[in-house]
């Protein structure tokens, strides 16, 4: 089983603002630029059963709790309110979400000792993109 808890650093990303732009619009699109620019960092703290993740982007923090197999409304950086359900399994977690517009979207974050691969696909628009953050 992964060690989830801990702090990440972005390092890089591919078609993450094509990404967003077809699934949030042009401010999901101006999103991810300041993302790139901000270099952000997240963090998980575990207690129990109960996950935290915050994301710190520039100025702006994102936080969202949860338990697994538990549908939570979860906050993005780009200000959409996503019906989300996440699962455990040995090295990952996947977040699978309900978009406002009735969109779906999974997100796979893949842990090593070195960091975490995310790889994101939508179902509408078979959009995908890879962000890889280091540990730290």
């Amino acid at each position: 089983m992964a060690n989830f808890a801990g702090k990440y650093l972005y390092e890089k990303s591919e078609g993450f603002e094509d990404y967003l732009r077809k699934t949030a619009g042009p401010s999901g699109a101006e999103a991810a630029k300041k993302f790139h620019q901000n270099k952000p960092f997240f963090e998980i703290s575990v207690s129990g059963d109960y996950y935290t993740f915050t994301l710190y982007n520039g100025e702006q923090q994102t936080t969202n709790s949860f338990y697994f197999d538990h549908e939570f409304e979860e906050n993005t950086f780009y200000d959409i309110i996503l019906k989300t359900v996440c699962k455990k399994y040995d090295d990952k977690i996947v977040f699978v979400s309900k978009h406002p517009n009735g969109n779906t979207s999974t997100r796979e974050y893949k842990f090593t000792d070195k960091g975490v691969e995310a790889n994101l696909f939508d179902q509408q628009f078979g959009s995908k993109a890879n962000l890889t953050f280091k540990r730290y």
